[in-house]
């Protein structure tokens, strides 16, 4: 479950964290923001920011499948692309 939050910020604030989502590949503000925050979080220890067992089973099993599917061909070709 996810939740919606509004904040509200200075212009040169937001202008600030516009230019820095575009240049670290950011989707927008937004992400930029969610991630700042989690990675704060995690370092006092307020958030586990790792996998689950089943988040873990869920991605091995799409890459069987993509692997199977043709559409990555080896670990090697995956892990070049998720670079």
């Amino acid at each position: 479950m996810t939740k919606q939050v509004n904040v509200k910020i200075s212009d040169e604030f937001f202008l600030a964290g516009v230019k820095f989502a575009q240049k670290f590949g950011y989707r927008n503000i937004q992400d930029a923001m969610t991630s700042s925050l989690r990675e704060k979080l995690s370092e006092v220890g307020a958030f586990d920011n790792s996998f689950s067992k089943k988040e873990i089973s869920l991605i091995d099993e799409m890459i069987d499948k993509s692997i199977k599917g043709g559409k990555l061909g080896s670990e090697k070709k995956l892990m070049k692309a998720l670079k």
